[in-house]
């Protein structure tokens, strides 16, 4: 008998796919460092790591 899956709020993560507009919840037992980056009904990728910025060097920068 497989054991059901308890839910808890940080396992549950809400997503919107632009490409296909679909809206869904994806529910997992991974743990709050899983971020899924595909949408589950058509494929395209949903989520972008975003490009981190070194506000200390954007400063060097402008003082020059």
């Amino acid at each position: 008998m497989n054991k059901p899956i308890e839910h808890h709020d940080e396992n549950c993560i809400e997503l919107f796919c632009d490409e296909c507009g679909a809206d869904f919840t994806v529910e997992h037992e991974m743990g709050i460092q899983y971020i899924p980056h595909y949408c589950v009904f058509c494929g395209e990728e949903i989520y972008r790591e975003e490009e981190s910025i070194d506000y200390d060097e954007i400063d060097k920068e402008s003082i020059h």
